[in-house]
């Protein structure tokens, strides 16, 4: 063990003089523009992977902590699929010293989301929970115009949001506030509050949404008739026994309900969820018949996981009992 222990202590000094030595290449390579081409050119080189790749051009007062970024491009296998342009971050270099990413403010004047990016073509298996990097706490997240493709939103769409959020990753914590609203003249909202503190034992979730017919939403869940959508979804208390209730309506008529509860067991963190409505409604039309013919009426379907990420979690199990014109799904 205490072998273990020195190998770590020498290899987080090691990072930290890394982490120094790349600060002091940083430096000098932001003094000419061809310096900060090539250090963005080696950023978009590490942050990419073989299934996405990211371009990053125009930085700029890296060190200063005023960063200004011309333009981000991600893409995958079929092409471009996100662009932000003219970002400015406000940020704490200092910072990542500590292991945290501190900004005060995140903006881009615009951003353009033509489509979902492609599903990975390689699975990824890891007996290992899920982990930040490193912590992420911004004070303001601003994106005054985000652009939404018609393969997302059936139609050009133009939105606004703005929030804050932060994340840590040991013990796992989570806060956040983020609003959404359609800005090209037609209604449409969304608003998310959340926060996951186990060192104060709490979880709030706040989340409620509404867009008239032909919106966003009903276009990327695919209804049927692209109806209009309200969401709603509220619970807080102790995070050792918490509870919240949710309801989704379309064209203003209730179509599910669902409840969940999460509570603190000896085995760990154990999430229970039920849901009630008409499940049908929002399957792709080429999967309703698999859904109604093929599947028996009292086992929509069984499914066991682990889920590592808030500690432990018990097994997932999923059933949905048809009643009459309603099915019954469970979770537990």
């Amino acid at each position: 063990m205490k072998t273990v222990r020195r190998i770590a202590r020498i290899a987080g000094y090691a990072l930290l003089l890394i982490v120094a030595l790349a600060a002091g290449a940083a430096a000098v390579l932001t003094m000419t523009e061809g310096g900060r081409t090539r250090l963005a050119g080696l950023i978009s080189s590490t942050a990419s992977s073989p299934e996405q790749q990211i371009r990053i051009s125009g930085l700029d007062g890296i060190l200063s902590g005023n960063l200004t970024i011309r333009q981000v491009v991600i893409s995958d296998g079929n092409g471009p699929w996100l662009v932000a342009r003219n970002g400015a971050v406000d940020w704490s270099p200092t910072a990542l010293l500590g292991g945290s990413f501190d900004a005060s403010r995140v903006h881009f004047d615009r951003i353009e989301i033509a489509r979902l990016p492609a599903s990975s073509t390689t699975a990824e298996t890891s007996d290992e929970p899920f982990s930040l990097p490193l912590d992420i706490d911004i004070d303001a997240l601003s994106l005054p115009d985000v652009a939404l493709g018609t393969a997302i939103a059936g139609d050009i769409a133009s939105l606004a949001a703005e929030g804050k959020v932060a994340a840590e990753g040991s013990p796992l914590t989570i806060q956040g506030d983020l609003r959404v609203a359609r800005t090209d003249g037609r209604d449409g909202s969304m608003s998310a509050i959340v926060a996951f503190v186990p060192a104060d034992n709490r979880l709030d979730i706040q989340v409620e949404g509404s867009e008239p017919a032909d919106g966003v939403l009903a276009n990327l869940l695919r209804i049927e008739g692209t109806p209009a959508v309200d969401i709603a979804f509220s619970g807080e208390g102790p995070a050792s026994d918490w509870s919240g209730m949710g309801t989704m309506s379309l064209n203003g008529t209730v179509v599910t309900r669902i409840s969940a509860r999460h509570r603190l067991t000896e085995e760990g963190n154990r999430v229970t969820a039920e849901g009630e409505g008409n499940f049908e409604a929002f399957l792709p039309l080429g999967l309703r018949p698999l859904y109604v013919n093929v599947l028996t009426p009292y086992q929509l379907m069984t499914n066991t996981a682990q889920v590592t990420n808030l500690d432990q979690v018990a097994g997932l199990k999923l059933r949905a009992n048809r009643r009459g014109a309603a099915e019954r799904a469970e979770i537990s």
